[in-house]
Formats: C-alpha cells, structure tokens, sequence
C-alpha cells in the first residue's frame, strides 16, 4: 500500500493508518517459494526493522559499473510474503518507482497525521515517535535508492550506524539505571541501618543511665544499711556497759551486805 492513499478516505481505519510509511508495490501472486527466504508479513505492513548493508560491489551491472535499483532495494528491503486463507502466496516488494514532490509532501503529511493519532510527544523518549520516524526515513531512503543506489546504501549504512549507536546508548542507559537503582537501594538501607543505629544508641544511654540510677540507689542504700549498724551497734554497745556498769554495782553491794552480816 503506497502512502499516499488518503486514510481517512472510504472508511479507512485507524489500523491501516498502523502501516508502514515505506511505499510497497501491490502484492503479486507467486508459484513458488523464493529462494531469498524472504520475512512473513503477520498483518499485511512492513516491518522497517534492521536490514543488511549492500556491499558496493554486490548487485552491480559489471559491464556498466553501477548498482541495479532492483536488486539494491531488494537487498536494503527484503520482499514481504504471506499466505491467504486459500493457500496463494503473496509476495510483496519495495516500490522502485521515483517519488513526486506531491508525494513527499503527502508523506510528511502523513508523517504528522499518525504522530497525532499515535499521541507522540514531541520531546523525551517516545517509543511511538522513533518508529514513525524510522519509517520516514526509510522510505527516504528508497527514494534515493531509486534515484542513486550507491547513496540509498550509504545512507542504509549510516542508519544501521545510528541503530547501533542508540543501542549502546539505550545499553547504558539501562547500566546507569541498574546502577542507579543500586546505589538509591545502598543509600537507603544505609539510612535504615543509620536510623536503627541511633534508636539502639538512644536505648542504650536510656539504660546506661537506668544502671547509673540503679548504682546510685545502691551507694546510697548501701550508705543506709551501714549507718543503721553503726547506730545499732553504738546502742549495742552502750547497754552492754549499762548492764556492766550495773553488775558491778549489784556485786559491790552484795559484798558490802555480805562484811555487814558477818560482823
């Protein structure tokens, strides 16, 4: 399906409009497989996914010393096949027809209209955006395959270039990310670790100060215990010389009541 056909026209739905933006010639019946194991197509559009580079000496006229434009879009983009209800195949190849200004003008038209319909943004990382754009730039491609095939595989080569660039890019993204991650995870495990060394701190000046009550009480109970002795033993002591003091009274007047009897 070429992409100039108008997607809103003849009740066209907004599943078409998810094509690609690559102009195809119309499918063609084939008797055979082809030899080139071309892609299966699961729902009719193409898949401008990464393609091989054309090597500047493959698909050459020898004799003439330039790239033939078939060969060469068959090479940058491989034929679609599929198979119908009834057991045909189909086969479906890149359109080698030179584009019009009317027709670029209706792809970036075309380009704009699925941005909207698709809810691109318009800055940041939109998975959406960077497939239309892939697609746009893969048919300008063709239409300069089909102009001049050396620059279409130039430019093929330039974008499975970029292709591998954003990979290593998105690659260490994920890196950055992962550590990222890991470090937020470390951080705040380390503050959990922080925190919980503090209560455990706090708890244990609580009870370094309970044991210094505790010994204070002691001292001072200790101090209490022993002034009591002290006193009791001080009382002790002076009822003992009481009672002596009173013995030998009593023994002085026995003696004195004994001489008395006596004489």
């Amino acid at each position: 399906m070429s992409y100039l056909e108008d997607p809103l026209a003849e009740g066209a739905t907004i599943a078409q409009l998810s094509e690609t933006l690559v102009k195809y010639d119309p499918p063609e019946e084939v008797e055979e497989e082809s030899p080139a194991s071309p892609m299966s197509m699961t729902s009719g559009c193409a898949s401008p996914s990464k393609k091989p580079l054309v090597p500047m000496n493959e698909g050459a006229d020898r004799t003439k010393g330039v790239l033939d434009v078939s060969e060469t879009l068959e090479k940058l983009f491989p034929p679609i096949t599929t198979t119908t209800e009834d057991g045909k195949t189909l086969i479906q190849k890149v359109s080698a027809q030179p584009s019009s200004r009317l027709e670029i003008i209706s792809l970036q038209e075309q380009l704009e209209l699925r941005s909207n319909l698709r809810s691109t943004r318009s800055t940041g990382v939109c998975v959406q955006r960077e497939d239309l754009y892939s697609q746009c730039f893969d048919e300008l491609i063709r239409q300069i395959t089909v102009t001049c095939p050396e620059r279409g595989i130039l430019l093929g080569r330039l974008k499975d270039e970029i292709n591998m660039t954003i990979t290593s890019y998105k690659a260490l993204i994920d890196t950055i990310c992962s550590l990222g991650m890991r470090k937020v995870i470390q951080r705040k495990i380390a503050q959990e670790i922080n925190k919980e060394h503090a209560q455990l701190e706090y708890e244990v000046q609580i009870q370094q100060r309970r044991v210094h009550g505790l010994q204070a009480k002691l001292h001072k109970t200790k101090r209490i215990i022993e002034d009591k002795q002290k006193l009791f033993e001080a009382q002790h002591e002076e009822e003992v010389r009481f009672i002596k003091k009173g013995n030998i009274q009593l023994n002085n007047e026995l003696k004195r009541l004994t001489q008395a009897v006596q004489q």
